[in-house]
């Protein structure tokens, strides 16, 4: 990983516009990001995913999600209003799902390295991993000034869906704060942006113990049956 972000942000080293001003050499600056992703203990945003449908529609979401290592997650929708409420629990090799609308819980099995995809660090790793990896500048996002990255699809055919990724990433903490997706035709598809972020802040476990509500339905479910 180290070896790859080092030739993706080798421009990095003389950089000093938009706040990111620490003259650094891009070895340095890979080890840094690699350093901050893999000390993370624990994780906590609001998630808000904005997407275009084909009529060139929006659709707004935006979750409060909390992760802690190795494996424990805990997503809350806020937003749109008929999934307000919902809450997404995993904990190990169980994720438990509560729908407030039909006040239903949902208790389902995963094997112990099935992904979340709300899971921040592996989200980052798969990243990096997947990907080639081009520096595309900085600007400022929300207040934070960030390196601007592009991400494109190692495999030609997942380019069918996703050509490139922007990916915004925080010059002085290095966390990505935000990406944007975009299809073959070069037009956005998706956005993803991470507000009100702080890490290792000490989330107890407690935070990922599920309580299913009285009265409501528990349900049981298999990931591997729902796989075709």
């Amino acid at each position: 990983m180290k070896k790859q972000i080092a030739a993706v942000l080798l421009v990095l080293a003389a950089v000093l516009i938009s706040g990111c001003t620490e003259q650094m050499s891009a070895d340095q600056i890979a080890a840094r990001m690699e350093a901050q992703h893999e000390s993370i203990e624990d994780f906590s945003a609001t998630m808000v995913t904005t997407r275009s449908s084909f009529a060139g529609e929006t659709e707004n979401t935006q979750v409060k999600i909390m992760t802690k290592t190795p494996d424990k997650t805990r997503s809350e929708f806020i937003e749109p209003a008929e999934l307000a409420g919902t809450v997404m629990v995993r904990n190990g090799s169980t994720m438990w799902t509560y729908d407030s609308a039909r006040n239903q819980v949902t208790k389902m099995s995963l094997t112990e390295d099935e992904p979340f995809d709300m899971d921040y660090t592996e989200l980052v790793k798969n990243l990096m991993d997947r990907n080639d990896i081009s520096y595309n500048g900085t600007e400022n996002l929300y207040g934070r000034s960030t390196f601007v990255i592009e991400a494109t699809p190692k495999n030609e055919t997942n380019r069918k869906f996703i050509s490139k990724t922007r990916v915004w990433v925080d010059c002085e903490n290095w966390m990505l704060l935000g990406m944007e997706m975009y299809n073959q035709d070069g037009n956005p598809k998706m956005k993803v942006q991470y507000r009100d972020v702080t890490y290792n802040t000490g989330i107890p476990d407690s935070e990922f113990i599920f309580e299913a509500p009285e009265g409501c339905e528990v349900v049981e479910d298999s990931f591997k049956d729902m796989m075709p």
